[in-house]
């Protein structure tokens, strides 16, 4: 099993970290890449029986606990632990228990900073249905600059129907134009995963 975490810094979209507003948060995400056999299993008694009361014992913000359903590296699980100051939990925290909803993490790499800051998704996601739990800047990596998303959904299909309104978004295919025409480029998802809340997630 190989363990990864990621300290990244949530705010306001396409703000450079030292650009961040004051009242971003932080989130932990902790990735467990796993071997096919006992190792799930083993994992979800840790984390259920050990590590999510070890965290409750320290911290009052959101805990989730999601096994992916697709992604890079099969199987996985990520935790993703909200830090002060909390935005409103009360839509992340709702759940129901018989209908869990699934969660995408959505990655897009960057040529610049600059390129982030001039895209405005924020107001036409809002509109077509993605309303993503946070939206956060890497404060070191590889990778940068690039631009995470964690986006819940009701199911498969309403996350289809959301995104494919956002791509004919008439508002988003002149953001695109503009920012190509401006830098040559936009930025592009590189990486997908849908994940699944483990039944014993504080979310769900």
């Amino acid at each position: 099993m190989q363990r990864r975490t990621f300290l990244s810094l949530t705010g306001a979209m396409g703000l450079h970290a030292t650009d961040a507003p004051k009242e971003s948060g932080f989130w932990l995400l902790e990735n467990y890449y796993l071997k096919q056999g006992t190792q799930m299993a083993r994992l979800h008694d840790w984390l259920k029986f050990t590590r999510l009361p070890a965290i409750q014992k320290l911290h009052t913000g959101p805990v989730i606990v999601m096994e992916a359903l697709a992604a890079q590296h099969m199987p996985q699980v990520m935790v993703a632990i909200g830090f002060d100051p909390q935005p409103e939990w009360t839509s992340i925290m709702a759940t129901d228990e018989e209908n869990p909803r699934i969660f995408e993490l959505r990655v897009y790499d960057s040529p610049s900073w600059n390129q982030l800051r001039d895209l405005h998704e924020s107001k036409i996601f809002q509109r077509v249905g993605v309303r993503p739990i946070f939206h956060s800047l890497p404060l070191a990596g590889t990778d940068m600059p690039n631009l995470t998303y964690l986006v819940p959904f009701d199911n498969l299909a309403s996350r289809e129907k959301a995104w494919d309104a956002f791509s004919a978004d008439a508002e988003w295919v002149k953001l695109q134009k503009e920012a190509a025409g401006k830098y040559g480029q936009i930025s592009r998802v590189s990486r997908i995963s849908i994940f699944k809340s483990a039944f014993y997630s504080l979310v769900r």
